[in-house]
């Protein structure tokens, strides 16, 4: 016996048929951007289907965004469908506030975000999050992205899941390798040490200190110092978890407090969460500066952290950053062997593009 349901599922999976048809011809440019899509009447009579299920077809399709009604004029393909100008900028968590990086690249790609190419960001995308997961695969399953910026390297579970291997829809890492289908863009943490080193010893300071977090390089930022001629003691050299605010304030107290023997005349802050509590320290051990200290200090550009001293500014620039990720995006889907990751330079303040700063 037929039911109600069966009439129902049938339907529903009709229709589901006639948009993944249409949306295909959009896709594959049968249909082209502005152009009429066929008549609502010709589609009945093609799929042998009513005028209500046509018209739930377009609905959805207008939802996604593949198509625009025209009144009387008819439904054109949308000026700027999804699969050409959406994109998604997936982080691991929604706390974004413990981490500087994924702060302002959230913040840069909402700045830039435009019909032309419309920034998407999804939150909670990890291993453990399946729901998070579906809502960024639905978007995958519908073709309603035109690729992937991962924040990080996702990990194994996700790199080999369909989130990345089963659509056909670019991606791209901010990691510092690159697999297959995944390539790598990242920052230069060895760069950054050679600039801030080379402008501390230009300004004639030879005993460096560096506060830096795991994975900035810090053993070849002591190696540096040393080959090119700076004073280097293993104490001026003090590593801590980006979030230990309060311990970078206590640790630059008291390299810094004028009961030590000798104390570092520059000063290499290495990443931005922790600028804003080692100055407070360097306040709290009366360090007039720049007289007895230079200060270079790591930033996101464009948005600095605070800082309670005088500082120069190095870091790099979130909005070159993801201009070199949609390069990537643009170039299309790579299923062959990964080549190297692509590195993002350090630049000083005074070198960013004057529309990056404002």
């Amino acid at each position: 016996m037929t039911t109600d349901d069966d009439f129902t599922d049938a339907t529903g999976q009709k229709q589901a048929q006639i948009q993944a048809n249409l949306r295909e011809r959009i896709i594959s440019g049968a249909i082209n951007v502005r152009e009429l899509m066929p008549r609502r009447v010709d589609l009945e009579r093609e799929f042998a289907v009513s005028r209500v299920t046509i018209q739930r077809v377009f609905n959805q399709l207008a939802e996604d965004g593949f198509v625009h009604a025209h009144g009387r004029s008819g439904t054109r393909v949308a000026d700027h469908p999804p699969h050409l100008s959406r994109f998604a900028l997936v982080f691991p968590t929604t706390d974004l506030v413990s981490n500087r990086f994924w702060a302002t690249l959230d913040q840069v790609a909402r700045r830039i975000s435009c019909p032309e190419r419309t920034i998407v960001s999804f939150f909670d995308v990890n291993a453990s999050q399946r729901a998070a997961q579906h809502r960024l695969e639905a978007d995958l399953h519908a073709r309603r992205l035109a690729g992937v910026i991962w924040a990080n390297n996702p990990g194994a579970a996700l790199v080999h899941s369909p989130l990345v291997q089963a659509y056909p829809v670019p991606a791209v890492a901010i990691m510092p390798i690159s697999m297959a289908r995944l390539p790598g863009v990242t920052v230069d943490n060895r760069a950054f040490m050679e600039r801030a080193v080379d402008h501390l010893l230009a300004l004639g300071r030879r005993r460096i200190a560096v506060l830096t977090v795991p994975g900035h390089e810090g053993a070849y930022a002591a190696e540096l110092i040393a080959q090119r001629g700076g004073g280097f003691r293993p104490i001026w050299m003090q590593e801590i978890q980006p979030d230990q605010g309060s311990l970078a304030r206590s640790l630059i107290h008291l390299m810094f407090n004028r009961d030590q023997l000798q104390r570092p005349d520059a000063l290499i802050i290495a990443d931005d969460n922790l600028v804003e509590d080692a100055t407070g320290g360097l306040i709290a051990a009366g360090v007039r500066i720049p007289d007895e200290l230079a200060i270079v200090a790591h930033c996101n550009f464009p948005w600095p952290t605070v800082s309670v001293v005088p500082t120069r500014r190095l870091g790099f620039d979130a909005r070159a950053l993801l201009e070199r990720c949609f390069s990537i995006l643009r170039e299309g889907r790579k299923d062959m062997a990964p080549s190297a990751p692509v590195f993002i330079p350090p630049v000083f303040e005074n070198e960013l593009a004057v529309d990056v700063r404002a």
